[in-house]
């Protein structure tokens, strides 16, 4: 049940195996989280400052910041992550025409698997398209601020702003 602090939850009734499954599950993935963005700090040398909104209201809109060896799939992953997206095995971007996919997807030779950020030589201003190829509704447009040099104390990938209008869209639990 949600309490009017939005971080406080209580459970109506006995605790199930399958609720403590869930804590369990959760934990785990933060802990994944945490590790990946610990080992991507790291390596991290140059990023790409990507503006990532929705194609049909560009007013919603979040910047994410990703090592700019990151792959296609990472973004994905971090598009998934941040825009509270299920995690469709039928996903695309496309740039310049090109598009780039899982390899399983459509059978095709940019995979999204190995095609980094620093491949496609996205220059600033440069645009790509994000599909979860099912829901056209949900397309992005991903706007590229170009390659900047990393904050040396920054941890990335990262969410560094967002809209004020994805933000109240995402507190009204809208999406």
């Amino acid at each position: 049940k949600r309490q009017d602090n939005y971080l406080s939850y209580t459970l109506n009734g006995p605790l199930t195996e399958d609720d403590i499954k869930e804590v369990v599950n959760a934990y785990r993935i933060f802990l994944n989280m945490l590790q990946s963005s610990a080992i991507k700090k790291s390596k991290a040398k140059n990023i790409y400052s990507l503006k990532v909104s929705f194609k049909n209201n560009a007013n919603m809109w979040k910047i994410l910041e990703l090592d700019c060896n990151s792959t296609l799939e990472s973004l994905k992953n971090e598009i998934v992550m941040y825009f509270g997206f299920s995690d469709s095995k039928k996903y695309s971007f496309e740039y310049k025409n090109n598009v780039y996919a899982p390899s399983s997807a459509f059978k095709t030779i940019n995979s999204a698997e190995s095609v980094t950020l620093y491949s496609l030589g996205i220059e600033n201003g440069g645009q790509m398209v994000y599909s979860d190829g099912f829901d056209k509704s949900l397309d992005l447009v991903i706007n590229s601020s170009g390659i900047m040099p990393a904050d040396k104390k920054a941890v990335y990938p990262r969410l560094y702003r967002q809209s004020h209008d994805i933000t109240q869209r995402e507190r009204s639990d809208e999406f």
